[in-house]
């Protein structure tokens, strides 16, 4: 168990303006275990009650009930839906000017999620000329380049390059106004693509982890083993792919339940992963252990996770804020996937390693901890990343052969300035690389199923 610290930092911490998967409350968790006075205002609601059951007083508390209700309305409810977005959408925009001035009395440093603010970023310059320090943290798809993100291009009708060239355009807009008012910016360096001067890595400060609860902790017995996937994309995901490997390991002879959970309540994947051998997550990722694999590590099972950046990550992240899941290239996908199913003992490891990992590394107090000397301006030279160094182009959700062809498409609507890489000479020229190189004959995997 974490200890509270007895001396009370002065600071006063607000974390904001929206959740992701938890992250924010975690945060502020961690702060208020090492004895940190900070508050998260998740003006935008979100569908899963993460919070602690706190709710702000006056306009904050009506923002943040509003957009609970906006988020937590079913979709098939068009109607009412759109209703608690239209209340909330006029509410936040007449209450800007106020609930900005309310915020700059009261707190000292400003941590903001992806691309929030509080004045349509008019607020960071005044900020900035107040003395209040202003971090970003950047999560993923918020920060990679929207023409390197196969869950927006593959599952589903052909991409329109005239707006991924248009929303490529106005994140790199955003991204430029960040960089120039914001004290210190967070991202994990496979997305800083974007980024225009040196970042704190992600990776290195850890994501705060709470333990998921389940009331089934019971595992199989009937000696099958068992495999879970649960994707949200399935061709980003590399299902097909996937789906082919394990029909091929039953006709080999191995015994396997294979589990595949889609647009499940996560209650229903977290019972599953408790009752599992080992999981497969994805094949095309440029993060080494996401939800579902920290989820899974924390019941001590084991992930198979894939992706190109998986040749480069030690380059870039601290060895010892490198998660220990099992992330190799998807070339070498087929070799793990045996190993994973004939070595037992192999299993018992990873599953214990990335347990201790979690709880160790990715407690919300240490995680906290670091963030902290984040504020104080004490940050290690091996927390830092430099994106001028950046040379990994493969993005997220595509095979090779799927990202030369869209990148090919892409280029040939919007040429090289659409890439919005021309401060990253060596960059662009990769990324122009993949799409001007004649494309190979297509061997992904088709979905067997």
């Amino acid at each position: 168990m974490t200890r509270r610290t007895n001396e009370k930092s002065d600071l006063r911490i607000f974390i904001g303006v929206s959740e992701i998967s938890g992250f924010y409350t975690n945060l502020q968790k961690g702060f208020r275990e090492i004895g940190v006075d900070s508050d998260f205002v998740c003006l935008a609601g979100h569908p899963f009650q993460y919070g602690t059951g706190k709710r702000s007083r006056f306009v904050i508390g009506w923002l943040e009930a509003l957009g609970q209700r906006m988020t937590s309305t079913p979709r098939q409810h068009r109607v009412r839906r759109l209703a608690w977005t239209l209340a909330w959408v006029l509410l936040r925009e007449v209450t800007r000017g106020p609930v900005f001035v309310w915020a700059l009395c009261r707190y000292d440093v400003f941590i903001f999620r992806s691309i929030g603010n509080l004045l349509w970023f008019l607020d960071l310059p005044i900020m900035k000329l107040l003395g209040k320090r202003v971090i970003y943290v950047f999560h993923g798809s918020d920060a990679r380049p929207y023409y390197l993100n196969g869950a927006y291009h593959l599952d589903g009708p052909p991409p329109n390059m005239h707006k991924c060239i248009l929303i490529t355009r106005i994140q790199k807009t955003f991204m430029s106004i960040i960089n120039k008012y914001a004290d210190v910016i967070i991202c994990a360096p496979s997305v800083s693509h974007f980024q225009q001067r040196p970042i704190v890595s992600s990776l290195a400060l850890g994501l705060p982890f709470e333990a998921p609860t389940s009331g089934d902790a019971g595992g199989r017995q009937d000696g099958r083993l068992r495999i879970v996937h649960a994707p949200s994309r399935l061709q980003a995901k590399g299902t097909p792919k996937i789906r082919a490997a394990v029909n091929a390991a039953i006709a080999a002879g191995h015994d396997i339940d294979y589990i595949e959970i889609v647009g499940q309540p996560n209650a229903v994947v977290l019972k599953e992963l408790q009752r599992c051998d080992f999981v497969i997550d994805e094949l095309y990722s440029d993060s080494p252990m996401p939800s579902l694999v920290a989820e899974a590590a924390y019941f001590g099972k084991p992930s198979i996770i894939c992706g190109y950046y998986a040749d480069k990550i030690h380059e870039d992240v601290p060895a010892e804020a490198v998660p220990p899941s099992c992330y190799v290239n998807p070339d070498s996908f087929d070799e793990i996937f045996q190993r994973m199913l004939s070595d037992v003992d192999y299993r018992t490891r990873q599953g214990e390693r990335g347990r201790a990992f979690l709880t160790d590394y990715w407690s919300p107090a240490k995680v906290a901890a670091r963030y902290k000397r984040v504020i104080d301006d004490d940050i290690p030279t091996d927390w830092m990343y430099d994106p001028m160094h950046l040379r990994y182009v493969h993005g997220f959700g595509f095979t090779e052969h799927k990202l030369r062809d869209f990148l090919r498409k892409y280029n040939a609507r919007g040429g090289r300035r659409a890439l919005h890489l021309e401060d990253k000479p060596e960059l662009e020229q990769a990324v122009m690389t993949l799409a001007q190189e004649p494309l190979e004959e297509n061997n992904d995997e088709t979905d067997p199923c």
